[in-house]
């Protein structure tokens, strides 16, 4: 029974164990999920598109253009800094024959010349080409380093080994090669290039975030659960049934709340299924939907390129209220509410934003306030998860974050400890009570035994003499005494310990080591 129990107690939330180590508040405390790679069958790791590469003149030092427009430089061809240097000139070398139709080329040492288009090419003529990156494949040949080359640069440095250093730019990021194109390497692993625009799915049962790249070489990709490497393009799905049906539409944006789908468009119409509603309540692109899945006529719009930026409806789409107010300026491209909790988030260039009002019942104008913690200020996403008591982020560039929901501060939740579902207890069961610190809490007369508590949650253990159908949890915390939840009570109720990508978590009873 003792080695029970120590067990039990090791078997904590693991966003708990990391926010009591760090003791910081949730809404600072962003864990990142998943990295800024996919794993697209090439020479190495890719990254996002990239649309120059160049060297300086000594050729110590490599730079990178992303699509974007941000400028990064490596020294040591494996950490990437942001960088000023400016972009030089693109030159073409007069050839009278081209390896493939549109090839463009690149001039190496000593009169040798490089091309590029679907493959990378080396020639000495101009006239004969060989092909450095292909493979062959079912079907054909493909590229090693992915296609949609769209930039080649040869270094002026001596590798040392007789041949020269390359570097190529394309959809899948920056690879290259030291031995004149015999052999390629990616180098993106420390740039921070992920191509990341919207979260298509959070985790769910054995599947892990998915989210919507503008990257053609993977539509959709995923964090698989346990996943240590990079992220992996996946099909299927509701998720892909939704982006077909947008792209089918044209439309930049889709949501579905029961039987009615809200439709945005590039030009700023917003088109509602039940009834054929259509309105155009801005100039600017509808970059993001969201709906109320209880109340369908309640929804919202984030919008890029127009001083409208955050518009909701109470009455199915035939009216839009321009709710922007205070935010700073700049793009909004996402919006997440909880409307339980009084909570509504918007993903800025500036960063995620939050105000508390009823979406159905405004009132006063919401005043927006920007939360903190995010390695970077421009967000593409937001959402919470199906409780309600997480927040996701996908930021440009650097990937995937969440934390616990700032609103869960004033709207604590009783959940289980293992995977931070709402679901029954049982007696010796963990559970936290999310968004309070306790100083105490009972059943009836039953004392509930406190196992840590912190500024962002509290665990707690099911009393073992625990006896009927329901519980009742009452907590006391610098906000006073409450009662949380009235629980179901079963003799059992089984969970699996997982992490914040999904993955089943195991740590050591005796020494709490998290086991890989």
């Amino acid at each position: 029974m003792c080695k029970k129990v120590t067990l039990y107690l090791a078997l904590t939330s693991l966003a708990l164990t990391m926010a009591i180590a760090s003791g910081q508040a949730p809404a600072t405390d962003w864990r990142p999920v998943g990295n800024t790679l996919r794993d697209l069958s090439l020479a190495g790791l890719a990254g996002g598109p990239v649309s120059r590469v160049w060297f300086s003149e000594d050729g110590q030092t490599l730079f990178a253009k992303t699509r974007e427009g941000k400028v990064f430089q490596t020294l040591d061809r494996e950490s990437w800094s942001a960088s000023q240097a400016p972009e030089p000139a693109q030159w073409e070398p007069p050839i009278s024959l081209a390896p493939e139709f549109g090839a463009r080329t690149r001039p190496g040492k000593n009169g040798k010349l490089y091309a590029f288009g679907q493959f990378v090419y080396s020639s000495w003529s101009g006239a004969n080409w060989d092909n450095l990156t292909a493979v062959r494949v079912p079907g054909g040949l493909a590229s090693l380093v992915g296609r949609g080359i769209v930039d080649l640069a040869a270094s002026p440095r001596d590798t040392g080994l007789g041949e020269e250093e390359l570097a190529i730019a394309g959809e899948a990021g920056v690879f290259r090669s030291i031995d004149g194109g015999k052999s390629w390497s990616a180098i993106n692993a420390g740039l921070p290039n992920f191509p990341g625009r919207r979260i298509a799915a959070l985790p769910n049962g054995d599947r892990g975030v998915q989210v919507e790249t503008s990257s053609t070489a993977s539509r959709i990709v995923e964090w698989v659960p346990g996943e240590r490497q990079a992220w992996r393009p996946t099909v299927g799905g509701v998720t892909a049934d939704e982006i077909s049906l947008r792209m089918a539409l044209s439309a930049s944006a889709l949501k579905v709340s029961g039987p009615t789908v809200y439709y945005g468009f590039e030009d700023g119409t917003i088109r509602v299924s039940t009834g054929q509603v259509s309105r155009k309540p801005t100039d600017g692109r509808i970059a993001n939907l969201w709906a109320d899945q209880g109340d369908p006529r309640i929804a919202m719009a984030a919008v890029e390129g127009a001083t409208r930026r955050v518009l909701r409806t109470i009455d199915g789409g035939l009216y839009w209220e321009d709710i922007s107010t205070n935010l700073p300026a700049g793009e909004v491209h996402g919006v997440a509410a909880s409307r339980s909790s009084r909570a509504v988030y918007v993903a800025t260039d500036q960063g995620i934003f939050q105000a508390e009002f009823d979406v159905e019942n405004l009132g006063a104008p919401p005043v927006w306030r920007a939360l903190p913690g995010l390695p970077v200020g421009k967000v593409w996403d937001v959402r919470l998860d199906q409780g309600e008591n997480r927040l996701w982020a996908l930021t440009d560039g650097t990937g995937i974050f969440t934390t616990l929901a700032p609103h869960r501060y004033r709207d604590p939740r009783v959940l289980s400890s293992a995977d931070f579902v709402a679901r029954a207890a049982a007696p010796g069961a963990l559970f936290s009570v999310a968004g309070a610190k306790i100083s105490s809490a009972r059943s009836g007369d039953i004392a509930i035994p406190i196992l840590n508590a912190s500024d962002s949650e509290s665990q707690i253990q099911i009393p073992f003499e625990a006896r009927g159908n329901t519980l009742s949890i009452s907590i006391d915390s610098p906000s006073g005494r409450r009662t949380l939840a009235s629980l179901p009570l079963n003799s059992v109720s089984p969970a699996i310990q997982v992490g914040t990508d999904g993955a089943p978590v195991l740590l050591d009873g005796d020494t709490r080591m998290l086991l890989d």
